[in-house]
């Protein structure tokens, strides 16, 4: 039996992960405003106050020294591309990020042998992304995504 050409490219890109690739979930603070206007700010008027909140998303990076690669993972999964520059030299970083990220997991993990674990959490924490930047989470979803996030 024939393997189908799409199944080889997944396998193939599995292979890239497992040997070059970063599966990681990424936290960072958010600044919300409270939107109270543009007179904000004058005599009478309530202070502003900005707070913070954390926010979480799943990626998928190759990074290469040859661009070849990357170019091709950009025309096959989409992402996006970049250049890394590290002592003199530059490489160069595919990326994949969301709902995009969690999708091709889904694909590629019955290929995956060294980052299956992680894929495997990654797409677990997939099922807790905020869908919503605007929308402030509860602690107790922040709490889920921070364990996944550990």
């Amino acid at each position: 039996m024939a393997v189908k050409p799409a199944k080889i490219i997944l396998a193939y890109l599995a292979g890239l992960i497992d040997g070059e690739g970063c599966i990681t979930i990424n936290k960072r603070q958010r600044l919300r405003h409270n939107n109270l206007g543009s007179n904000q700010f004058k005599k009478g008027k309530i202070e502003r106050k900005d707070e913070y909140y954390p926010d979480y998303t799943l990626f998928l990076i190759i990074v290469q020294k040859d661009r070849i690669l990357t170019d091709w993972l950009k025309g096959n999964f989409n992402g996006s591309l970049g250049l890394v520059t590290s002592h003199n030299d530059g490489y160069h970083r595919w990326v994949l990020s969301s709902n995009n990220a969690l999708e091709l997991l889904k694909k590629i993990k019955p290929y995956l042998i060294l980052k299956r674990e992680q894929a495997l959490i990654a797409i677990e924490f997939g099922k807790h992304m905020n869908r919503n930047l605007y929308k402030r989470l509860t602690e107790e979803k922040t709490e889920v995504r921070e364990k996944y996030y550990q």
